[in-house]
């Protein structure tokens, strides 16, 4: 501080009997409260949430006015409690606004499951079983309809519970013999089918007879992240050839359930720790990824170190050029032409061959990375062993060359195929980072971890 700050600081000090850096410290607090705020906010907006983006930026304006005014509270001890009061309550916006979406989507998905109960509660024959379930159903629709801004969504889930509970006594009461019982399970799907697409929005394609599981992990993540026109559609399959796919095109997610059933858990690392984390989440999730990521444009310039130093299609020129770099300076550029060819031959899956004049020390330093190049293009996973000219590692996926940075991928890596592609480090990242409830690695660029979690407190 300066020398007039300082003394400012000492009257403040003698005359309030509240240090300077206390009411800073809380000022402090009370910013950061707000900043996160306005985070969230942007990340709605992004999302096509705009009602939702203004209740935030409204609740944001509301609480700088009272932050002005426990400044000018007539004591400094006054401001600091008043101060104290503000951060409360801007820490508590954001969950807030978490929850009430939370509990929107609930009230959704449990009033249509009530209307499948009603359905199946008809199929009974039994007059007495089906007065029983009459009247259970009757009271969790009295308890729907008083769900209110102050239901908490423990309250909604704990109904959710009640209502799938009804639903099952409800089916095997209605379907009794050997041959019905076999129609349990896809009757039961065909609720979480219709609790699907009334939470989430989207519509759901599946003769996969466990859309619970389904439902389940996409409840991992904040609606808002599901509930936007960039996902569409969701087919849940066991066939496929991948554990999931995500078409920009069609706004549509599959999930592979025979893939997920041949590696249940999937290692990652996290918060300096390895975790293994269920196959169908970790699918699910990072295809809900990619979608936030097209709806947002999150990846859309991924050259930054902090996203990973990525570039897109660079071309065969790039890539040999790059390594004919590295040679040149064992070998000079006498041969440079002949080369460069071979590199480019090799690159581009072609056999190989000594160039024409090359010597025999020279062709001895040459040969090896020709064998380099020829293995890079011919590498179905080149992820899992990045193979690195100086900083940047090239390699050869979905049709096109990439290229990224290996301090980036040393600095922050959660599995090996992140560094597949740019959408895939980010779907890697997003995957990992809500399904174990972390933030992201400092190192990730700060727009990206927006749309990671983030402790709402």
């Amino acid at each position: 501080m300066s020398g007039n700050e300082d003394a400012q600081a000492d009257w403040v000090e003698r005359f309030t009997g509240v240090k300077v850096t206390n009411l800073r410290r809380r000022d402090g607090k009370v910013q950061t409260a707000l900043d996160e705020i306005d985070v969230q906010a942007e990340v709605r907006q992004r999302l096509g949430h705009a009602t939702a983006a203004q209740d935030l930026r409204d609740a944001r304006a509301r609480l700088d006015d009272e932050r002005d005014d426990a400044r000018d509270a007539d004591s400094g001890k006054a401001a600091l409690r008043e101060l104290g009061a503000v951060k409360k309550e801007a820490r508590g916006v954001v969950p807030a606004a978490v929850d009430k979406s939370a509990r929107e989507g609930l009230r959704r998905a449990i009033a249509k499951l009530l209307d499948r109960v009603d359905f199946e509660i008809s199929q009974s024959d039994d007059g007495r079983t089906k007065t029983g379930l009459e009247n259970r159903q009757k009271g969790l629709r009295q308890r729907l309809a008083a769900v209110d801004d102050q239901t908490s969504k423990s309250d909604l889930e704990a109904l959710q519970h009640s209502g799938l509970s009804l639903l099952d006594d409800a089916l095997k009461a209605g379907y009794t013999d050997k041959y019905r019982r076999k129609e349990i399970p896809d009757q039961r799907n065909k609720a979480y089918k219709a609790m699907l697409e009334d939470r989430f929005g989207f519509t759901v394609e599946s003769p996969y007879v466990d859309l619970a599981r389904f439902y389940d992990a996409l409840s991992l993540v904040p609606l808002e992240h599901v509930q936007h026109d960039s996902l569409q559609s969701i087919k849940v399959s066991d066939a496929g050839g991948a554990l999931g796919d995500y078409s920009d095109t069609a706004k549509r997610i599959r999930i592979d359930v025979a893939k997920v059933k041949e590696r249940p858990k999937i290692e990652y690392a996290v918060d300096g720790s390895k975790k293994k984390l269920d196959t169908f989440n970790v699918a699910t999730v990072h295809e809900v990824g990619h979608a936030v990521d097209d709806k947002a444009g999150i990846m859309a310039n991924p050259g930054h170190e902090s996203y990973g130093g990525w570039a897109v299609d660079i071309g065969l020129d790039v890539v040999a050029g790059a390594y004919w770099d590295e040679l040149e300076t064992t070998i000079g550029n006498t041969n440079k032409a002949a080369v460069l060819a071979q590199i480019k031959e090799a690159l581009d899956g072609k056999p190989a061959k000594r160039p024409y004049g090359l010597s025999d020390d020279h062709w001895k330093i040459v040969a090896p990375v020709l064998g380099r190049c020829q293995v890079l293009r011919k590498d179905e996973a080149p992820w899992k062993t990045p193979r690195a000219v100086g900083d940047t590692v090239y390699h050869y996926t979905y049709g096109k060359w990439y290229s990224y940075s290996k301090q980036a991928r040393d600095a922050v890596t959660v599995r090996d195929y992140q560094w597949r592609a740019p959408g895939e480090w980010f779907a890697e990242l997003y995957a990992a980072s809500w399904i174990t409830k972390k933030k992201p690695a400092a190192a990730v660029n700060a727009d990206a971890a927006k749309f990671m979690y983030r402790d709402p407190k």
